[in-house]
C-alpha cells in the first residue's frame, strides 16, 4: 500500500495516503479480537483497492481520495472546522501539531509519529499559526503583574501538624512545597499510628501482669514492657 501511494501524482494525496496508512498499521498492532483483527484487514483490502482503481483512472475513486486528503470530508474536513472556530489565545491549536486521535497520540507519543496539519489544504489564521509555546510564555511574561515588593504581605503559616512556612499573601505556595507539606503530614500520621499502636501493647501487657499477679503468678517476662516502663 505503501509503494502504491508513490504512483499518485498530487504530493497532497501521496502525504495524506502514506501517513494515515502508517497511523492505522501502527494502531492494528495493539488489537488482540480476531473479529476487529479481520475488520481491519478487509479494510485494508478495501483501501487498497481503492487506491488501485484511482491509479487506473477511475475517477469516481480519484474523488474521493482528493476530498479526503483536501478536507472536503472525513477527519481532515472536521479539523479544519475545528481550526476556523479556534479562539482560545492561550495556548496552540494541537491540530496543527497533531491530527492523529489522543488515544493514537497516547499509544505513540513520540514526534516522529505525528501527522502535522498541511497547510497547503487550508492556510490557518496568522493569528493562530503564532501561538508557539515560546510566543505564549512571552506574552505571559509580557502581560504578568508587576506588583512592588514594598506592597507584598508576608505572613505565617502553620499547618494543622505544626509545620510552618513563610507566604506571601494572596499568592499560592510552590508546587514542590505543596508535595513536600503532604510528606511531611504522611510521615506525621506514620509516627502517630505507630505510637498509638504501642501504646495499646503497652496497656495489654500491663493487664496481663495484673491478672497474672492476681493469680499469683509472679512473671514479669515483658521486657520491652519493663525497659519502657
Amino acid at each position: 500500500m505503501l509503494r502504491l501511494t508513490k504512483l499518485f501524482h498530487d504530493d497532497v494525496h501521496r502525504v495524506y495516503l502514506k501517513s494515515w496508512i502508517r497511523e492505522r498499521f501502527r494502531d492494528s498492532r495493539r488489537i488482540t479480537s480476531p473479529k476487529t483483527s479481520s475488520e481491519r484487514i478487509n479494510e485494508a483490502k478495501e483501501v487498497r483497492s481503492t487506491m488501485k482503481q484511482a491509479i487506473e483512472g477511475d475517477h469516481k475513486k480519484l474523488k474521493y481520495i482528493d476530498d479526503l486528503a483536501y478536507g472536503r470530508r472525513g477527519r481532515i474536513a472536521m479539523i479544519i472546522g475545528e481550526i476556523k472556530q479556534y479562539k482560545n489565545m492561550k495556548k496552540p491549536c494541537r491540530y496543527l501539531k497533531d491530527m492523529r486521535s489522543l488515544t493514537s497520540i497516547k499509544h505513540d507519543s513520540h514526534p516522529a509519529y505525528a501527522i502535522p496539519f498541511d497547510q497547503r489544504i487550508f492556510k490557518p489564521d496568522p493569528k493562530i499559526l503564532q501561538l508557539t509555546p515560546e510566543f505564549i510564555k512571552e506574552q505571559r511574561i509580557k502581560n504578568a503583574k508587576r506588583i512592588d515588593p514594598k506592597d507584598l504581605v508576608i505572613h505565617k503559616v502553620v499547618t494543622t501538624y505544626g509545620f510552618w512556612f513563610y507566604r506571601i499573601k494572596g499568592r499560592k505556595q510552590p508546587n514542590w512545597l505543596g508535595k513536600k507539606i503532604k510528606e511531611l503530614n504522611r510521615q506525621y500520621d506514620k509516627r502517630t499510628k505507630h505510637y498509638k499502636l504501642m501504646e495499646e501493647y503497652l496497656e495489654e501487657m500491663a493487664e496481663e501482669e495484673r491478672f497474672l499477679n492476681h493469680l499469683g503468678v509472679d512473671d514479669h517476662g515483658y521486657s520491652k514492657y519493663t525497659i519502657l516502663k
